[in-house]
């Protein structure tokens, strides 16, 4: 007789397996690894972590797809620049008019910054 988890650690351990496979099943991976990065990437201002270079692309990708798609990670994992990253390869080097909301907690001069990592992207 098998024993019911008595947390969340047991029962990740237990069943990892399974739901990583369910997880692939629903939500395979939109940017597989080992295919090459977009080439707009070697643009941006700042090169991107290898995780942020996948996020991008997955969301470039998604775009294709869909008109929407989100940026969710811890604080401090780059989702701004991910954000901005995948705005900039989705245009593939074309103009492009965006609006980008900022936390009130980010310092005005913050955004502008962020908007110098992507070639031609201007704040107001």
């Amino acid at each position: 007789m098998s024993t019911v988890p008595t947390n969340i650690n047991n029962y990740l351990r237990r069943f990892a397996h399974q739901l990583e496979e369910r997880i692939l099943e629903q939500f395979p991976p939109l940017h597989q690894p080992g295919e090459p990065f977009p080439a707009e990437l070697a643009r941006l201002r700042r090169t991107p972590y290898h995780a942020q270079a996948l996020a991008i692309a997955g969301i470039s990708k998604r775009w294709e797809i869909e008109t929407s798609a989100g940026a969710i990670a811890e604080c401090g994992t780059g989702k701004t620049f991910i954000s901005l990253g995948a705005m900039f390869v989705n245009s593939n080097g074309k103009p492009l008019t965006a609006l980008v909301w900022r936390r009130r907690s980010l310092p005005s001069n913050g955004a502008e910054k962020r908007c110098r990592l992507c070639p031609e992207f201007v704040c107001f």
